[in-house]
């Protein structure tokens, strides 16, 4: 259940901030264009969650850049924090930096699930790949002498399954030797 409405906590968060903005809005401050928008934004977010699932993605980051860059506000106060390097300075608002970093932590997979994923697919790979390769190695090596396949064995610079190919060859020639 967590799962399938994971994505949908950013959305939440922006909306639980901007209807608190709109609920507290009538003593200390006054509503700029900035906050309507962060509103309109964040509703967004959740409708399309929901009616136009394939755009969510494309609706939230933009919703979260355009409240990096101060277009849309979702707090009572613009708060904006700025990084300056030289004379170049960034202004950012750090409650929407909040909300991508907590989207990029929802969104990466647990390294446990990567790791099962990619493991299991890789040996399935790489397996029938080594079981080609064999077959191509040998099919190549076979003519080659002992001399020959004891230096592809002995040498770094050959692959498994070049080497596999030359071990099983010389095992075979061996085997034949004292059958005779």
């Amino acid at each position: 259940m967590f799962q399938k409405y994971k994505l949908l906590i950013p959305a939440i968060v922006l909306l639980v901030l901007s209807t608190w903005t709109f609920i507290n809005s009538g003593t200390e401050y006054t509503l700029t264009i900035q906050h309507y928008l962060g509103l309109t934004g964040a509703t967004l977010c959740a409708i399309s969650f929901f009616v136009f699932r394939k755009f969510y993605k494309y609706v939230l980051g933009a919703t979260l850049i355009l409240g990096l860059i101060n277009l849309f506000n979702f707090t009572p106060a613009q708060t904006t924090t700025s990084l300056s390097f030289n004379s170049l300075s960034i202004g950012f608002q750090p409650y929407s930096l909040f909300v991508i970093v907590l989207t990029v932590i929802l969104v990466m997979p647990k390294k446990s699930e990567v790791a099962v994923v990619q493991s299991e697919a890789v040996s399935r790979q790489s397996e029938k790949q080594f079981n080609e390769d064999l077959e191509k190695f040998k099919t190549l090596y076979a003519s080659k002498s002992s001399t020959d396949l004891i230096e592809i064995v002995d040498e770094k610079k050959f692959t498994a399954a070049a080497k596999e190919a030359a071990r099983q060859i010389l095992y075979g020639r061996q085997a034949k030797k004292g059958d005779a």
